[in-house]
């Protein structure tokens, strides 16, 4: 009897609040055609072709607990479904595989509150959500935990405790120790427990210090919790801020620890930086670029450093180049890139950098409607030694938002 009053009493309340504060929801439809042209040690430059498709659905759902929407409950659901398709042409072999796949990725509760007589704020996210370290290339991780930050106008402080464990190890790319309790994919399960890792961080921004520049700095940290270790730590440093009113700089750089088991530990610098050119000419925008990682770094969360390659992370490369973007009209983004890649297998010695090859990208998408976007890219390498290495990407999206 007690146990039915309190459910009579939670849907109640739910109700009230529904009433008072409605909550939204909305979805995703995703359809993206990608096709991969490379030599690959064929017997001509374009012998070997990659027909991905893929088409997602999700759905979202946002409660929120008071009328300024600060507090609030979200949570995001998908299924995702993928084909490919890979082409031989010189010993004409097909091979088709399909898998599917479903995922919560976006589970939470924000609290947040304002200090009394103060802007300054305290705020808790509670659940599965995504989080980035602060060179954004090390850890971006969807993983279950907590987030609290206190933000004021002179300092901001943030302390974060993960776990990955009971995520879908289909949908996240942890990069760990190839032995027997490493992740495998099992391409017939729609939902593979993830590998289990611990993660914490605990970062200080000072906004504004100097001349309107940011400086930050932040210690990561993760933990393997099998029965061999594999522990990671981080820490960084970033600065940005203007230049002048229409240039901005942003750079970090990154001391990574690892080590496995009873192996050697290995130390690695991970350094990126850009500068970037805000016109008030159709929202143009230009700048360089450049990401910088020494052999022995290892982060955490597999990010490709050259987009055309299988480069599982960054690791002993050093990538250089201009990108721009531009809105001819209100409908249309175009975007540009341009890198020349060096990395540790190119140099006079093995234990030195070399010219490998150069890549560039181009794209289109196109806010047809407010739900509809289409948009196209294509990516090409050109490798300086091997053409069998040369790779041309060509990739369609439609997505309709509801």
């Amino acid at each position: 009897m007690k146990m039915k009053k309190t459910i009579s009493k939670i849907i109640a309340i739910s109700a009230l609040t529904s009433s008072v504060f409605a909550f939204e929801w909305g979805g995703l439809l995703n359809a993206n055609e990608k096709c991969t042209n490379s030599a690959d040690n064929a017997v001509s430059d374009f012998d070997k072709n990659n027909f991905e498709t893929t088409a997602s659905a999700s759905l979202w759902l946002k409660v929120p607990f008071t009328q300024d929407g600060e507090n609030y409950f979200i949570t995001e659901g998908k299924y995702n479904f993928k084909k490919t398709c890979n082409y031989d042409a010189s010993t004409d072999d097909k091979i088709s595989d399909n898998s599917q796949y479903i995922d919560l990725d976006l589970f939470k509760i924000v609290l947040s509150k304002k200090l009394i007589d103060s802007e300054d704020t305290i705020s808790a996210s509670i659940g599965r959500f995504n989080v980035y370290d602060l060179s954004g290339l090390v850890y971006s991780q969807v993983a279950d935990g907590v987030l609290f930050k206190y933000k004021g106008s002179r300092v901001g402080v943030s302390a974060y405790g993960g776990y990955t464990g009971l995520l879908n190890g289909r949908t996240v790319s942890i990069l760990s120790a190839e032995d027997d309790k490493a992740y495998v994919e099992d391409a017939d399960k729609l939902y593979d427990l993830a590998e289990k890792f611990a993660a914490g961080s605990l970062s200080v921004t000072l906004p504004n210090i100097i001349a309107n520049q940011t400086v930050s700095a932040e210690g990561f940290g993760t933990f393997r919790l099998e029965e061999k270790s594999y522990n990671r730590f981080y820490g960084t440093v970033a600065l940005s801020g203007p230049i002048f009113s229409t240039l901005f700089y942003n750079a970090s750089a990154t001391y990574g620890y690892s080590k496995y088991d009873e192996d050697d530990a290995k130390t690695g610098i991970l350094a990126k930086g850009s500068f970037t050119y805000f016109s008030d000419f159709k929202n143009a925008a230009v700048g360089v670029t450049g990401t910088f990682a020494t052999k022995d770094f290892i982060g955490f969360t597999s990010q490709t450093a050259i987009h055309s390659q299988n480069e599982l992370q960054y690791q002993g490369v050093l990538k250089a180049g201009l990108f721009g973007s531009i809105k001819p009209t209100n409908i249309m983004l175009i975007t540009a890139s341009g890198d020349a890649i060096c990395d540790y297998n190119r140099g006079d010695s093995s234990d030195s950098f070399g010219y490998a090859g150069f890549e560039v990208k181009g794209g289109a998408s196109f806010q047809i409607f407010s739900d509809l976007n289409v948009g196209a890219s294509v990516i090409q390498y050109v490798d300086k030694d091997e053409k069998a290495n040369n790779k041309t990407t060509i990739e369609c999206k439609v997505s309709l938002t509801f």
